[in-house]
């Protein structure tokens, strides 16, 4: 644990706690979303613990400062991917992946956890055995969850409706003309249900409010630009959406850059960026500072490896090393930037590493 105060670059201090949780023996078994804050600052870390055959679905709550309160790790004979966590309304933990998770078999899982304990309240699997997962999810205001469930097989998404006691409500399928590769998914702070992902050389996002759709759009990054990955998407102050991945130029499709695209409510594309600085890169995690100013965790080479910047729409400056993968996702509470990276152990084993910084 580093507990120095010294500075790291501009506008943030070193991390005063940086942990590595689970021990995961495939790498692809771990999500793009494994940190949640809940409502009084402490952490729900969603990894994965390797038995030897199998890879569980280990869930990890620690205190503000990295300590650990308690760990439930689901040890029935499945692989399981781990995705997601959030806090209910009555503050139980609900844990979403998939279990029998193989390159085309599995499907959604979702747990109930006690809160104070960690202990399973109950467990349920739902979806179609189309290599579903369950990426995102939350609960109404009539206290029924939802999940978003994306076949990585066949491409639709599915929208469940859970009741509290896990028991299956109503489901809708997410229906577009053009194929998509969904990638990444957002609960707005108003419980608004975003999906994003790619459609040819297009950006698509579209949002829904309890299992209704809002709107979706097809959203070109420009005429020199074709979308090649979209890895993420933030909400903003203004409550608006900033979407980030990376482009290329179509005769090079080798050759990618990180791009961030900000869409309004409505799926009105409002600006975009490309780092055509930096060759190589994706934008892996964005997370808002201020209006118009992202800290981005950037891959900046084939391999992955990466650094956390800091980008203001025209200069991007170099804040903090990342040795081994780009930071996946990035969060910010209360002056506190907290950092999730999916990182290499012994053994090829992966784990997912959480840093907390202090920002200023």
């Amino acid at each position: 644990m580093n507990t120095s105060s010294s500075a790291q670059g501009p506008g943030i201090f070193n991390a005063f706690f940086e942990s590595q949780y689970g021990n995961c023996f495939t790498y692809n078994n771990i999500g793009n979303n494994p940190l949640t804050i809940l409502s009084n600052g402490n952490l729900i870390v969603t990894s994965n613990q390797y038995d030897g055959v199998h890879d569980k679905i280990q869930v990890t709550k620690t205190n503000s400062s990295g300590n650990i309160i308690w760990q439930n790790i689901f040890t029935n004979g499945y692989d399981f991917k781990a995705e997601y966590s959030f806090e209910d309304n009555s503050g139980n933990i609900i844990v979403l992946g998939a279990n029998q998770y193989t390159w085309m078999y599995s499907k959604t899982f979702i747990a109930k956890l006690n809160p104070v304990t960690g202990d399973t309240i109950w467990t349920k699997s739902y979806g179609y055995n189309n290599q579903d997962k369950a990426l995102m999810g939350y609960q109404d205001s009539n206290n029924n969850y939802w999940l978003v469930d994306i076949q990585g097989l066949f491409g639709p998404t599915t929208l469940f409706k859970i009741s509290q006691n896990g028991d299956s409500l109503s489901s809708i399928i997410n229906s577009e003309s053009n194929s998509i590769f969904y990638h990444d998914a957002l609960i707005t702070n108003d419980k608004k249900i975003i999906l994003v992902g790619e459609s040819g050389s297009s950006v698509f996002i579209g949002k829904y409010t309890d299992g209704i759709k809002d709107f979706s759009s097809f959203i070109l990054i420009d005429s020199t630009y074709k979308v090649n990955y979209v890895k993420d998407i933030c909400e903003t102050s203004d409550g608006n959406y900033v979407i980030s991945g990376s482009c290329y130029i179509p005769n090079n499709s080798s050759l990618t850059y990180g791009f961030l695209m900000k869409v309004d409510i409505n799926g009105n594309k409002i600006w975009k960026r490309v780092l055509n600085q930096i060759p190589y890169s994706e934008i892996q995690s964005c997370v808002e500072r201020q209006s118009d100013v992202f800290y981005i965790g950037l891959s900046e080479d084939p391999n992955g490896y990466g650094n956390l910047y800091k980008y203001d729409l025209s200069t991007l400056t170099f804040i903090y090393k990342t040795y081994q993968s780009s930071d996946v996702q990035l969060l910010i509470k209360n002056s506190i930037l907290y950092r999730a990276s999916l990182d290499s152990k012994p053994n090829y084993y992966e784990a997912v590493t959480v840093r907390a910084h202090t920002i200023y």
